[in-house]
């Protein structure tokens, strides 16, 4: 990680200048993540709020505040420091609630999506039991979390997490395959 914690001007009304223009600069030559240390850059708590969304704004990946529940009382530059009210507003204006907002709509769509994903696996299921193929394939499976490992790799996610995750799903795909063969095999017509 990199932080930006200002550099030193000829500015008397700041300790630091907040270089928000290295923000862009370094990603664009860096895999590094780049957060920004807007009272660390200012030492002053009334322009933590206004840098902070000016780095949000340059495409910053985080910042680092300092919070105190009584910022004179702080052992080291308390002026620098966010009371608890002026941390929620800093939440608040970087837009916390729209984007927990954001990630409930997330939410949402992959349960629709593990929905969706479901119907196709019973559906492969019956198919399977109708052709008497065996329900589980294990070298299928073994495919699937070796492409999904990839993919969370690629994406920035532990793959051991994201196998995890499958390993639940497809424990609960063969599940309701079973239970919707056995439904199908009971519906079905006694010969004889």
């Amino acid at each position: 990680m990199l932080v930006e914690r200002g550099i030193r001007t000829f500015d008397p009304g700041t300790r630091s200048t907040l270089d928000i223009a290295a923000v862009p600069e370094i990603q664009r030559i860096s895999h590094l993540p780049v957060v920004i240390a807007p009272g660390a850059a200012s030492g002053r708590a009334d322009l933590i709020v206004p840098l902070a969304l000016a780095g949000r704004a340059a495409g910053a990946d985080g910042l680092i505040v300092e919070v105190h529940p009584r910022p004179a009382e702080a052992l080291i530059e308390g002026a620098r420091h966010l009371d608890e009210m002026g941390y929620l507003a800093l939440m608040d204006a970087l837009g916390v609630p729209r984007l927990r907002d954001e990630i409930d709509r997330i939410d949402r769509d992959l349960v629709h999506l593990l929905a969706r994903r479901l119907r196709n696996s019973v559906e492969i299921g019956l198919m399977k039991a109708d052709t008497g193929l065996p329900l589980r394939s294990p070298d299928r499976e073994a495919e699937l979390l070796g492409e999904v490992r990839t993919e969370a790799s690629a994406a920035g996610i532990d793959p051991d997490h994201v196998e995890r995750m499958f390993l639940a799903i497809l424990d609960h795909s063969r599940a309701e395959q079973r239970r919707a063969v056995d439904e199908a095999e009971q519906r079905r017509p006694v010969v004889g």
